[in-house]
C-alpha cells in the first residue's frame, strides 16, 4: 500500500486580514485589567448562591426582550404595551 499526503498552500491573504480585524474587535470589546473575569466570577457565585432567583431573572429578561421585539414587529399595535410586557415577564419567570 502506498500512502499519499496532501498539503494545502494558501495564496489568499484574506484569512490573515480577517484574523487581524477579529483580534482588534475582540480587544475593543473586552474591558482591560481582567474586569470581565471578575464579572463572570461574580455572576457564577450569584447563580450558585441563588439558583431560583437567578433563573427567574434570566427567564424574565429573555421574555422582556422577546416581547419587546414582538411588539416592535407587530403591525396591529402602534405603541409599546407595558402591561403586556410585565405579564410576559412574570409569566416567563415563574
Amino acid at each position: 500500500t502506498s500512502s499519499t499526503s496532501f498539503s494545502v498552500v494558501s495564496t489568499n491573504n484574506k484569512s490573515h486580514t480577517n484574523s487581524y480585524r477579529q483580534t482588534k474587535l475582540n480587544a475593543a470589546l473586552i474591558p482591560p485589567g481582567g474586569k470581565l473575569a471578575a464579572i463572570g466570577i461574580g455572576v457564577a457565585k450569584f447563580y450558585k448562591a441563588s439558583p431560583l432567583l437567578a433563573g427567574f431573572l434570566t427567564a424574565s429578561t429573555k421574555a422582556c426582550v422577546a416581547d419587546s421585539m414582538a411588539q416592535y414587529r407587530d403591525v396591529c399595535t402602534t405603541k409599546f404595551d407595558v402591561k403586556r410586557n410585565v405579564a410576559m415577564v412574570l409569566y416567563s419567570g415563574t
